[in-house]
């Protein structure tokens, strides 16, 4: 069995990934930002789909797996899904939410407050919840903004682990996350 990696090493490794795999921003496709992770190889490339006056019309997940043979999943879910009361799950096994998204996608304003919960501890079932803003920017370009309003191109969802147990939960997700419990 291998020996686990350092924090430090995981953090540089999920930060080394090329961004080369995302799809390009097109006319109907907004990129927001890149999710690493500090437990594997896979990462996430977080985008809006939107209609021709620049409206979001769903939020666009392309899950970038790594293995022998990469794969990649790609996930949209629409305004209907993403307000309502349960949210869409953006990362998580099936029974095993891990990340959610929930809010209200902006119709004519160019900003839209919405909420990110993760999973803090799957033993005990705490979540905890980040505030992120959705903003159409300089050249009508949606962005994504922290609670200070900083955009954020990257998100790395550091994971933490118990002996023999392995990931039990969502530390932080950087980049999101501003503070202890944001």
């Amino acid at each position: 069995m291998a020996p686990s990696a350092s924090a430090a090493s995981l953090d540089a490794l999920a930060r080394s990934l090329p961004d080369r795999a995302c799809a390009a921003r097109t006319a109907a496709i907004h990129p927001l930002a890149i999710v690493r992770n500090t437990r594997d190889r896979d990462f996430s490339c977080l985008g809006l789909v939107i209609d021709a006056e620049a409206r979001p019309v769903a939020v666009r997940v392309e899950v970038h797996r790594s293995g022998r043979a990469p794969q990649i999943e790609v996930k949209e879910f629409d305004r209907d899904l993403i307000a309502s009361s349960r949210g869409v799950v953006l990362d998580g096994e099936p029974g095993h939410d891990a990340v959610i998204l929930q809010g209200a996608l902006p119709g004519g304003a160019s900003t839209a407050p919405l909420a990110v919960r993760y999973l803090y501890n799957g033993i005990t079932g705490e979540w905890r919840q980040c505030a992120i803003t959705l903003r159409l920017g300089a050249e009508r370009r949606w962005q994504l903004e922290d609670a200070v309003a900083e955009t954020v191109p990257e998100v790395l969802v550091r994971t933490w682990s118990l002996p023999v147990i392995g990931t039990v939960g969502i530390a932080t997700l950087d980049g999101i996350c501003t503070g202890p419990h944001a």
